[in-house]
């Protein structure tokens, strides 16, 4: 079971486990915490650059000079790392 929060033009859904511990300003920490917010993935992947010619004549699918055509598993660790950290935080009764 869980809660699905959209903030910006992202969808979190955060498990419950209990519901009465859970706040809406938790699962805004946590998309925060976690890079999500719109501005923050328009940083990580440098969606600001121009770089418009080069994805035009070498294409762009699976390249490794852009960072959404990212596949290795350094961006997933990087999430498991702040997920499990999330998860280990002490949670105040």
């Amino acid at each position: 079971m869980g809660a699905c929060a959209c903030i910006g033009n992202v969808v979190l859904l955060v498990p419950l486990v209990p519901a009465e511990k859970y706040e809406r300003k938790n699962v805004r920490t946590q998309a925060d915490n976690r890079g999500l917010r719109p501005a923050a993935i328009i940083e990580k992947l440098h969606l600001r650059n121009a770089i418009y010619q080069d994805t035009a004549t070498y294409g762009h699918f699976n390249s490794c000079l852009f960072p959404w055509e990212d596949t290795s598993m350094r961006l997933y660790n990087e999430l498991r790392k702040a997920d499990e950290a999330y998860a280990d935080r002490k949670i105040e009764d």
